[in-house]
This record gives C-alpha cells, sequence and structure tokens, in this order.
C-alpha cells in the first residue's frame, strides 16, 4: 500500500511540474500513471486541473479537471463494484449524517492531526492556502473518516497530503 502512495505523490509531483512548463505529454503520462495507483488520485488531478484552469489554463486545466471527475466515478461507480460485488469497503467509514460529520471534522482528533502534519514545517502550508484547498479532497477524506488510523502519521494515508 504505501509503495503505491509513494508513486502517486511522484506522479502528481510530475503532472504539477508538466502543467507549470505546459509539457503536456508529461502531464498526460503522469496523470494515467497516476490513477492507476490509487481510485482516490483522480480528485487530486481535478483539483490540479481546477487549479489551472482558474489560473488562465482553461484548455488543458479543464480537461484534466473533467477526465479526473469521470475516471473517478468510473473507478469508484463502476469497476470496484464490479470486482468487489458490492460497495467500496471503505465507505462503511462515513455518515451520511452532516451534523457528525461536521463533528468530526472539527473535532479535537482532527485538528491535532493537522497540527501534527504541519507543525514541523513551521506551519507554512497555511501561507499559501490556495495550495491546500489543492488538497482538499484528500483532506475531507482522512478528516470525515470514522477510521482512525486515517489520522495517524505512520501510515499512508498522508502521502498524498505531503
Amino acid at each position: 500500500m504505501l509503495f503505491r502512495s509513494t508513486l502517486a505523490t511522484t506522479f502528481i509531483l510530475w503532472t504539477w511540474y508538466g502543467m507549470e512548463k505546459k509539457k503536456y505529454a508529461l502531464v498526460w503520462t503522469m496523470v494515467i500513471l497516476a490513477w492507476f495507483t490509487k481510485e482516490n488520485v483522480p480528485l487530486i488531478t481535478g483539483a490540479i486541473g481546477f487549479y489551472f484552469f482558474l489560473k488562465g489554463d482553461r484548455r488543458h486545466g479543464g480537461t484534466l479537471f473533467a477526465l479526473s471527475g469521470a475516471w473517478f466515478l468510473l473507478v469508484y461507480k463502476g469497476i470496484m463494484p464490479y470486482f468487489r460485488t458490492g460497495q467500496h469497503f471503505a465507505e462503511s467509514y462515513y455518515s451520511s449524517n452532516i451534523v457528525e460529520n461536521l463533528m468530526r471534522l472539527f473535532s479535537e482528533e482532527s485538528f491535532k492531526y493537522l497540527y501534527l502534519l504541519t507543525f514541523p514545517l513551521l506551519f507554512i502550508p497555511f501561507l499559501a492556502p490556495q495550495f491546500l484547498l489543492l488538497a482538499l479532497p484528500e483532506w475531507l477524506i482522512i478528516l470525515l473518516s470514522s477510521n482512525e488510523n486515517m489520522r495517524q502519521l505512520q501510515y499512508h494515508y498522508t502521502a498524498l497530503l505531503t
């Protein structure tokens, strides 16, 4: 599991580099490789696409955003249930109750997790909130989960945030 997360992080970084340098062959190569590492990676690549769309690269950013969303839905709602013969196992970690979700999101445990994750960096990531928003899908996956292991730094769950 950790190996796949490490690969995803590397591919995402190269995707960002390719978008910055307008090397779109590199972008799509890295995006496709990243998508095959973990099912939630398209949420991050979609956020990158949305960021570059807002930054002015409407064509490539919009395409990355749209295709990332389509790939996520295909994997999460089509491919995975087909091979698992049922819903994704992690769906049991989340509640449809808004109050319960807000309580998890703003719990002491969530703030402790954010503190432990950003303290070694002297909280510098909070000085560039636009880049933290790129990781918003992953933050929400972790912070809204009832699985306490997802908020432990020694596991692979934080790899996409780093």
